[in-house]
């Protein structure tokens, strides 16, 4: 009776629901290595002063700011005044930023050359990489127009 249970089509779809379980089991096993390389990063990977090299159509600047436990302040060289919140995406290997940047009227901006109006705050949201510190510059398109920028962490 257990003979007439294990037909060649009863192996052929034991083979084929054991190679599916197999390709599931990889594809669950590349997750969990990929989460293991990114190293399950969280903000305080990211903690520090960075200063920021930043270069748009009309001129160049510069700012400083710190990361610190999901938070962002800093500050740049026309006064302004930088604020806001990130968070760490490791599966997309992002850092994902809101940042409010206040400027104070007469200020030319680096992207337009123009002052913004009055003393209004700037609001943006940013999608860095993970080794945004380590590169050249990233070239980013904000609300206030297009800009080079380079981080270097200080500290």
């Amino acid at each position: 009776m257990h003979e007439a249970l294990f037909t060649p089509a009863t192996a052929q779809l034991c083979h084929q629901t054991s190679a599916f379980r197999l390709n599931e089991l990889h594809f669950q096993r590349s997750i969990v290595m990929e989460s293991l390389e990114v190293g399950m990063a969280n903000s305080k990977d990211f903690d520090g002063f960075y200063a920021i090299y930043y270069h748009g159509a009309a001129g160049p600047g510069l700012a400083q700011i710190q990361l610190n436990e999901g938070s962002i302040m800093g500050a740049d060289v026309t006064g302004g005044k930088w604020d806001g919140k990130f968070a760490i995406d490791p599966v997309a290997r992002l850092i994902r930023c809101a940042i409010s940047i206040h400027l104070p009227a007469g200020v030319s901006l680096a992207t337009t050359g123009s002052p913004p109006t009055g003393n209004e705050a700037t609001d943006m949201h940013l999608e860095l990489p993970f080794d945004f510190a380590e590169r050249e510059f990233l070239p980013l398109e904000l609300p206030i127009g297009k800009i080079n920028v380079r981080f270097a962490k200080l500290r």
